[in-house]
């Protein structure tokens, strides 16, 4: 949906997803990473950029403490 410029429909499914990850998956999970950051954006082309901010912020910090040097530039 995101690709489709359908971020309004597609951020409830990223939420929903992103919840159960962070159920399921541990603390620094790359997925878990990578859904936080397609959220981020996704807030970012709805227009709620402090939300989007705040999350992509994290997600910086946490790649940064969990990926060696450069790795991070592979996801998302």
């Amino acid at each position: 949906l995101q690709d489709l410029r359908r971020s309004a429909e597609a951020e409830p499914l990223l939420r929903e997803a992103f919840d159960l990850a962070r159920r399921l998956l541990p603390e620094g999970h790359p997925e878990r990473v990578n859904l936080m950051a397609v959220l981020g954006w996704t807030l970012t082309d709805t227009g709620r950029l402090d939300e989007a901010e705040a999350l992509l912020r994290e997600v910086v910090d946490r790649r940064a403490r969990t990926l060696p040097p450069g790795a991070w530039t592979r996801y998302n």
